[in-house]
């Protein structure tokens, strides 16, 4: 069932700046506080590769900020993967072939503010460069700002 695994970066978008503060109660009321994906190249050798060896490591403005493992995720990505296929169909939500899924976030939630850079480098994967923007509503948020 699945075709790719991608290295990639989940994004978050608040308009109140202090969301990660206020814990996972807030950002599960900002509806995950999910603002997208950073897609990166398939990682190489998943198939054949042991889930252990699939490390990363955050840096923002080249200070590292975390480090993690998928092996590191409850029961690893392919049982997010299992959680989300069995929770959707009960909804009558199936996936469907090119449908992307984040299987989190493994090393950790990390502000990020505008200007600022984030490098994640994936042990045998390849890194994603990436520099914050404004988020889109901060002007008429006060305190709004790129997470």
């Amino acid at each position: 069932m699945v075709r790719a695994v991608h290295i990639g970066i989940e994004t978050a978008g608040s308009p109140l700046a202090t969301i990660n503060e206020l814990g996972p109660r807030a950002i599960v009321a900002d509806f995950g506080n999910n603002a997208g994906l950073i897609l990166g190249p398939e990682l190489p050798g998943w198939r054949t590769r042991p889930i252990e060896t699939w490390r990363c490591e955050s840096f923002v403005d080249g200070v590292s900020v975390g480090r993690g493992a998928a092996s590191l995720l409850p029961g690893g990505p392919f049982e997010s993967l299992r959680f989300l296929l069995a929770r959707n169909a009960r909804r009558s939500r199936p996936l469907h072939a090119g449908d992307l899924v984040s299987a989190g976030a493994v090393t950790g939630v990390h502000a990020i503010k505008a200007g600022q850079t984030a490098r994640v480098v994936f042990e045998g994967g390849g890194e994603i460069l990436c520099t914050a923007q404004p988020f889109a509503g901060a002007a008429a948020h006060p305190g709004g700002g790129a997470r």
